[in-house]
Parts: structure tokens; sequence; C-alpha cells
């Protein structure tokens, strides 16, 4: 081609067209070498793509898996005593079990009532043993709904929190 004068520039598999300027001919020339879309040795154009196509494919599923891993990371809460719902007596502690080991330094649980006043003991306390598990010491409860609140830092450092209600009906 002439300088400056338009060029027409297609791939085989037609995934590429310039029909602009030599410039952008060279350019998409560059790009279709860089992604393996030319002919090399015995490498068809066909071939590359599909190699190409296939790494990339197997890239973002190994990324998702990555990140599926990650996202379940944090500490979750597995059980609770007393559980959500109704109690026919008053316990005298709350015990949470998450589901991966806690930093009990930096996890609290706070227990209060119906209008808002801590009725837990103080700081939570790791069960001696079994260090997915948190429990706190409750005042005497009267009958009546009460919130646990938790917040809990995982020994991998990801932080979660959450809450649930129990109803103390004898």
């Amino acid at each position: 081609p002439q300088p400056n004068q338009p060029v027409q520039a297609t791939s085989p598999d037609g995934l590429f067209a310039v029909r602009n300027s030599p410039v952008e001919a060279s350019n998409a020339r560059f790009v279709r070498a860089k992604l393996g879309l030319m002919n090399f040795d015995r490498l068809t154009v066909g071939e590359g793509t599909l190699a190409m196509r296939g790494w990339i494919m197997a890239l973002g599923l190994l990324a998702m898996i990555g990140l599926t891993g990650q996202a379940e990371a944090h500490a979750k809460l597995r059980e609770a005593s007393p559980a959500e719902g109704i109690v026919k007596s008053a316990p005298a502690e709350v015990i949470v079990t998450f589901t991966e080991a806690l930093e009990p330094k930096f996890s609290k649980i706070e227990v209060t009532d119906s209008k808002g006043q801590r009725v837990d003991q103080g700081t939570a306390q790791a069960v001696p043993g079994e260090p997915a598990r948190l429990a706190v010491a409750l005042k005497p409860l009267a009958a009546g709904t009460y919130k646990v609140t938790w917040r809990v830092v995982s020994v991998d450092t990801h932080r979660s929190e959450g809450s649930y209600q129990f109803t103390v009906a004898p």
C-alpha cells in the first residue's frame, strides 16, 4: 500500500477488520500477533484462536474458584444457646459457636432487653479448649424478649457480625 492511502485488513477468522489507514492496519497485525491469531510455523489462525479462548476460559474459572474460597473465609454463626425462639427458663449465659476459630480479644457479645438495656455481665470469654465458641454470663432475666448481638474477628482477621432474638416465656 501507498503511504496515507486507505487499506482493508481482515483476519481470516473474521475477528479483526481494519478499513482505515495503514497505521491502523499495522496496529491490527500487532494485536493479532500478540493474541496468537497470526500464522507462526505450523500454528494456524484457527488453532491460535481456540488456544487463546481456552486459556481465557481456564483463567476465568480459576479466578472464580479463588474468589469463592475467599468469600467463605468469614466466621459464620453455626449454633447458639439459647437458640433463636422461645425458651421456658431464663438462661444464665449465652454461648455462640462459629464456623472457625475466633480472636476473643477482638470479639464481643452483647445481650439487651426490649428496652435496649444490657443484661449481659460484661466481656465475652472464649470457651476453654473450643476456639470457635464465645460465652457471656447474663444477669437474672425476667420473662421477655432479648436480643443477642455479636461482632467477631476470626483468627484470619475477617470480621463478621449479626444478631438474633430469644424470648423467655415460663
